[in-house]
């Protein structure tokens, strides 16, 4: 994937829409079970979002070095059960961006980074 000039906010998000992408590949049948079992659907309001250790490992780019990876997981693990998924992706980009490589973002995204 290459950078888009624009607003780097936007192009976070859909990089993080991206990678969320694989990861509800993973869960294609989903639909199918709850049209099967509609109860299911109840049943799944009550289940945390959060990503299992193979969707995280899914979401390792190409590109990704070893270490810029092993920080960003480790950013995903630490913040796993306390953000939405597809918010998780995109500020653990925004993570690595800024630690490894002194990037800035909008205010907000910022201390939402700091804050994780």
């Amino acid at each position: 994937m290459y950078w888009q000039h624009g607003d780097p906010e936007e192009n976070s998000k859909k990089f993080a829409l991206s990678q969320m992408n694989e990861i509800f590949q993973t869960r294609k049948n989903q639909e199918i079970i709850e049209l099967v079992c509609p109860s299911l659907i109840l049943a799944a309001s009550f289940v945390s979002m959060t990503l299992s250790e193979h969707e995280i490992g899914a979401l390792r780019a190409k590109h990704e070095n070893p270490t810029e990876w092993r920080i960003r997981r480790e950013f995903i693990q630490r913040n796993n059960a306390l953000l939405d998924p597809e918010r998780l992706v995109c500020l653990s980009n925004c993570f690595i961006n800024v630690k490894l490589y002194g990037a800035s973002y909008p205010e907000k995204v910022m201390d939402d980074v700091r804050m994780n």
